[in-house]
């Protein structure tokens, strides 16, 4: 049996109120009494997905559909301004615009269409204040072109105002940080030879010329416009326009970088290119006088290993005249001392023993000259042999003993080990230090020399307790020629070659040499060496 029942649609909240609204009280008069056009319009709008409100009559009587409930203060909740002159859901001020607009469509007839406008005071899912609004105010006319109300019809555009405004802000960020790097934008349209150009450019130019028809070329430098054609004939190939060229603008030259983007012709579009212009003047000015300075010191330091290599030759030319005098002058003073001890002349022999000394002492100055000029050659001999460094420290300690009775030697070997090195040059290098503890350190002190491993290194620790060394002179103590001073702040006497050769001698067996310190706390002079491979 065929069922007569008819499916009826479920009312929405708005519609759900206008039925149980009582109209019969209301100016409007019961639904039943209601003008054609108000059905027609309010029917429209309740099936719209818009925000929509109907001001009907010139006492704009209000309707809304439920695409503006959620606009609502409480967004769901469905109050019931329906049929009310004054919106309870506007603030005063926010009424008073709405009617303004209201009044002037009613009068003129004509629509009124609102664009992104600011709103504060409207309440809505992207909870942005102020939100922004496209809104527009249209007039209902009757059978007889009479108006009878208005329909306003609004929707938001906060997403899309926001976003024009980010991408306003960025777009200013990078004029600006462009402007700050002194890089300016082009496009050139290779059709029609029109170019566009940003404001700086044109000032950069400095052309009264219609920037439509300025062409940079106008201002290349003569040897540089190949430079140009060059680059944008392989601009075309590759897409890329990279070059770097002059400009001469009233007499000036200033330097250019140019990088685009070639853009192939395509439908309903020209071949251009579009890029940007950097000032590198400053730059390439820069570029050339770094160029210049590094001539000139390239000059310089030429000019000094010239200077370096002649005083080298000097030293190694005077020292090798010196040394053979000097020998003879040692060895006739030697004899001459030991005559005189035959022969009992006491007084005699203590003043050339004094001479003797002196003589060492010049004979130790003229070797460490010849040493540093063999050095300055690189032509510093090695005899390396495989010998007990401790037995060569406890030799060196015992002669030293004799040579100084007013110094302590304490002997701790905490390590026993072989190297393969220069046992002369070894001795060398322990008696520089052992001699200066004994130099800058008072008497009646110790010297501590000690022995330690350091992983496949001996290490040798010679330790006075003398004046110490400063920290600024303990990164340059190990220069040639510097001399650092005694207690009573005098230079100490000597050329201020023995550390460095000392430094040059254990550099150049495989080792390292350092010195810890503090003033008025003694010394430390440490040098290592590599253990011997049998040793390990």
């Amino acid at each position: 049996m065929a069922s007569n029942l008819v499916s009826q649609k479920e009312l929405s909240p708005v519609e759900s109120l206008i039925q149980e609204f009582n109209w019969a009280s209301h100016p409007l008069g019961s639904r039943n009494s209601w003008a054609q056009e108000l059905r027609m319009h309010l029917s429209m709008i309740l099936a719209h997905k818009f925000p929509m409100i109907l001001f009907w009559g010139p006492e704009f009587y209000i309707f809304y559909n439920d695409a503006f409930v959620p606009l609502l203060p409480g967004k769901s909740e469905v109050k019931s301004p329906l049929g009310e002159r004054e919106p309870n859901f506007f603030t005063e001020e926010h009424w008073e615009k709405h009617r303004e607009a209201l009044r002037w469509v009613y009068s003129s007839g004509e629509s009124l269409f609102l664009e992104d406008q600011p709103d504060p005071e409207s309440l809505t899912k992207y909870s942005h204040h102020p939100s922004y609004w496209n809104s527009c105010f249209s007039p209902i006319f009757d059978g007889k072109e009479r108006i009878i109300g208005v329909l306003f019809t609004c929707y938001e555009t906060t997403p899309k105002v926001e976003a024009f405004q980010n991408l306003k802000s960025q777009t200013l960020k990078a004029q600006l940080a462009m402007e700050a790097a002194n890089i300016h934008y082009f496009e050139t349209n290779l059709d029609n030879k029109e170019y566009h150009f940003s404001r700086p450019l044109e000032d950069i130019i400095h052309s009264k010329q219609d920037p439509a028809t300025l062409d940079m070329g106008d201002f290349l430098h003569p040897d540089d416009r190949e430079i140009r054609k060059k680059a944008m004939r392989e601009a075309k190939e590759t897409g890329v326009l990279n070059y770097k060229a002059r400009l001469v603008i009233q007499g000036i030259t200033k330097w250019v970088r140019v990088n685009g983007k070639y853009i192939s012709r395509s439908e309903n579009q020209p071949e251009s290119i579009i890029g940007i212009v950097q000032d590198i003047s400053d730059k390439v000015q820069r570029e050339e006088e770094l160029v210049i300075l590094n001539k000139n010191l390239e000059l310089a330091l030429n000019q000094q290993k010239a200077l370096q290599l002649q005083k080298d030759e000097f030293l190694q030319i005077a020292s090798h005249e010196l040394r053979a005098p000097l020998t003879s002058i040692k060895g006739y003073g030697q004899l001459v001392e030991e005559i005189l001890i035959e022969n009992e002349l006491t007084r005699e022999s203590r003043m050339l023993k004094k001479l003797n000394e002196r003589i060492n002492h010049l004979h130790a100055l003229v070797e460490n000259l010849f040493d540093v000029s063999k050095m300055g050659a690189d032509k510093l001999e090695f005899q390396n042999t495989e010998f007990d460094l401790v037995h060569l420290l406890k030799v060196l300690a015992y002669d030293l003993k004799f040579s100084t009775l007013q110094h302590t030697i304490i002997e701790q070997y905490g390590y026993h080990g072989r190297v393969f090195a220069d046992r002369d040059r070894i001795s060398q290098v322990v008696t520089n230090i052992l001699s200066n503890a004994i130099k800058y350190s008072p008497q009646d002190s110790e010297i501590l020399i000690k022995t330690r491993k350091l992983g496949s290194f001996i290490v040798v620790d010679i330790k006075d307790q003398g004046i110490g060394i400063a920290k600024e002179d303990q990164e340059k103590i190990f220069d040639q020629f510097f001399r650092t001073t005694n207690a009573s702040g005098n230079m100490i006497r000597g050329l201020g070659l023995g550390l460095y050769i000392s430094s040059e001698i254990i550099k150049r067996q495989g080792g390292k040499i350092w010195v810890e310190s503090n003033p008025g706390d003694g010394s430390t002079f440490s040098f290592s060496l590599p253990i011997s491979k049998k040793s390990i």
